[in-house]
């Protein structure tokens, strides 16, 4: 019985050898295989694409969120650039892909410069986005201010000011039910109406907040300088410029005539007058002085 146990000893041996070896063997491939399970940002390059990754856009937090913050967000730009054109096609791009629009634009063509100013609104989780975005064609940069406004409390205690309202409205319709006494219905009444030129008041800044909130204002302008060559006058130009001159010199001194008339009457008044006294002293008559009243002094 020994010899049988000594002899089957090392062949159990052998046997559990293989069974160990066996095992290790087939785990290798399922280990070598993991990586092929995960995803290509854990592991850089392994079966990766060229395609770019398009990142998620922040959504905007719900409406009464007691966390989140209600920020006014505007800005002005001006710009000078060197395509026009160019550069107002791609402003309407960049506006057209953070989702904005234009609600307002002036083009000004002066001989030195063309001008345009563009009011845009974007919603506010794109205003970022653009003033990073929007230095694209840009000869320079003239100023840029950019401006953010926290209304969050003005927003909740207005918001909270206009549920406090409602409840009350609420409660006076239900009392207004139930009372009988003509009295304390025109009192009712009055406080209704009251409450609700408040409410709707509240309800009008809220939505004017709202609005303001939601979408961020920008005002682009931008601008390309106008090198201004004058030609020369023909000829026709020159002799209506020349007529003009004469006519607007013979209004001037109408003018003048008239501002002097006091001055030329008085003058022609006295220069008749001057002759008419001459005339009469040279016709007043001579007295002859009798003989004898004249003494002659001799000696």
């Amino acid at each position: 019985m020994k010899r049988l146990q000594v002899k089957l000893l090392p062949t159990i041996m052998y046997v559990g050898l293989a069974i160990l070896l066996a095992c290790s063997t087939a785990d290798k491939p399922a280990m070598e295989a993991a990586p092929e399970d995960q995803p290509s940002a854990t592991y850089p390059g392994y079966g990766a694409t060229d395609a770019p990754v398009e990142q998620p856009v922040r959504s905007p937090q719900p409406y009464g969120d007691p966390k989140a913050k209600q920020v006014i967000k505007e800005a002005e730009v001006s710009f000078q650039v060197n395509d026009f054109i160019g550069a107002y096609r791609e402003i309407l791009s960049l506006v057209g892909r953070c989702n904005g629009y234009i609600s307002r634009e002036d083009v000004i063509n002066s001989p030195h410069q063309l001008k345009n100013v563009l009011l845009v609104r974007v919603p506010g989780i794109w205003f970022d986005t653009l003033m990073y975005n929007l230095p694209v064609g840009i000869d320079s940069v003239d100023y840029m201010r950019i401006k953010a406004q926290d209304e969050t409390l003005h927003y909740y205690r207005t918001r909270a000011a206009m549920q406090s309202k409602t409840l009350m409205i609420d409660k006076f319709e239900k009392l207004l039910q139930k009372t009988t006494d003509m009295e304390k219905i025109r009192e009712i009444e009055q406080q209704l109406q009251h409450l609700r030129q408040e409410k709707q008041q509240q309800q009008n800044t809220l939505s004017a907040l709202d609005d303001r909130i939601a979408y961020s204002t920008a005002k682009i302008i931008f601008y390309q300088p106008i090198r201004y060559v004058a030609l020369p006058p023909t000829f026709p130009e020159k002799a209506i410029t020349a007529f003009r001159v004469s006519w607007n010199a013979i209004l001037d001194v109408v003018v003048a005539i008239i501002y002097i008339w006091p001055l030329l009457l008085l003058l022609g008044l006295l220069t008749w007058r001057f002759k008419d006294l001459k005339a009469w002293i040279r016709k007043k008559p001579v007295v002859p002085i009798p003989e004898g009243t004249v003494k002659s002094v001799e000696g």
